[in-house]
């Protein structure tokens, strides 16, 4: 054979191949890779992180909010340089937190309109820094939260910046609204007389509770820190007349005359000994006759849809706080160990992320 035809047969060869290829990727619907190659793209998570610290960091989603632009019209807008932000907007493009059409331009999703739920401080940066002591945590069981930044969560937070400290009050407000407004509207506070919202922060929640059930009286109870401007909502929801504010410790005593306790988002940042003394608490505050609801992430089974997002918060929980998410079953026996029959759990509804745990006191004990 001559040259001419061995290049030709090469050729051939060469088309054969890339055709074989290409529709062996098309026909295959699960697209499989290597192990080693999804290994790399799961190691890949902390570049994902970063990236989508920085798009938010840079106010993306405003920039966007009137149409697509290049990378050439955003790099202006924020001050950067293009040629490396074209090649994070294309990242970005492939986990669908933009999206790359014909024309070189980037639009925005409905991902990157929610992207800044990472602006709670438990999510962004600083957080980011205390999972470099991961190791840490592993062999010690301890938050690795102070290791990094000398200082407990909350202490760290009393010690921040106003800007951090609007962001987590903000981060708090949004994802009260987001996550358990539409929850709480289908529990039946109007049964009860007085409410105590056990840390209920800026006090969100207890007062959508009130403004949804005009018969009822809150008493919002929480660091004198935490609720020393809590008036403010209360009043422009039209409910100050019907809550009483008090500032305390619930590690030392809760307030007592409630028919209804609950304890939202408080206990994950708990170790079981913390928990148990907030319970403790409750059940002395209580009485005999008195309802406990819990609001909180409930671990589910491997195959939901929110598993993977819980058990990872978990560890996040573990990091920053020392404390975590729990199964329905280590609910129940935190719940009993301090006082209480558990004698309701209503799961999460996906796609939200928190439960109700309801109990009463065990008056057997």
């Amino acid at each position: 054979m001559d040259l001419k035809s061995l290049i030709e047969t090469h050729k051939l060869s060469d088309e054969f191949i890339i055709d074989a290829i290409q529709e062996k990727i098309k026909n295959d619907a699960a697209n499989k890779q290597d192990p080693s190659i999804s290994i790399i793209g799961q190691g890949q998570g902390f570049m994902v992180s970063q990236t989508l610290f920085a798009a938010e960091g840079l106010r993306l989603n405003k920039h966007l909010t009137d149409g697509p632009k290049n990378a050439k019209q955003l790099a202006e807008a924020t001050g950067v340089y293009e040629p490396a932000l074209y090649r994070m907007l294309r990242a970005l493009s492939s986990i669908d937190i933009l999206e790359h059409l014909e024309d070189d331009t980037f639009a925005q999703t409905s991902q990157l309109m929610s992207l800044n739920i990472l602006d709670g401080v438990a999510f962004n940066q600083p957080s980011y820094q205390a999972w470099k002591h991961f190791m840490h945590t592993l062999k010690t069981g301890e938050a690795s939260w102070s290791k990094e930044h000398g200082k407990s969560f909350y202490q760290y937070l009393q010690w921040s910046s106003p800007e951090e400290k609007d962001l987590f009050k903000s981060w708090n407000t949004r994802t009260s609204k987001e996550w358990l407004h539409p929850l709480v509207d289908l529990y039946q506070f109007n049964q009860y007389k007085k409410i105590i919202d056990v840390g209920g922060g800026e006090g969100s929640l207890l007062a959508h509770i009130l403004q949804q059930n005009e018969n009822v009286q809150g008493v919002l109870f929480d660091q004198s820190n935490v609720v020393s401007e809590a008036n403010t909502m209360f009043s422009e929801v039209g409910v100050d007349d019907r809550v009483e504010i008090i500032g305390g410790d619930f590690f030392q005593t809760i307030p007592s005359g409630g028919d209804l306790y609950i304890i939202s988002r408080v206990l994950l940042n708990w170790n079981d000994e913390e928990c148990l003394l907030i319970l403790e608490n409750c059940r002395a505050a209580m009485g005999e006759n008195g309802t406990l609801l819990v609001i909180d992430f409930l671990i589910p089974k491997p195959e939901h849809p929110t598993y993977q997002t819980i058990v990872f918060n978990d560890l996040n929980l573990l990091m920053a706080f020392g404390g975590g998410n729990r199964t329905e079953d280590e609910w129940q026996k935190l719940i009993e160990q301090g006082g209480f029959t558990l004698n309701k759990v209503i799961p999460a509804c996906y796609p939200s992320l928190l439960s109700f745990i309801r109990a009463v006191p065990d008056n057997t004990k």
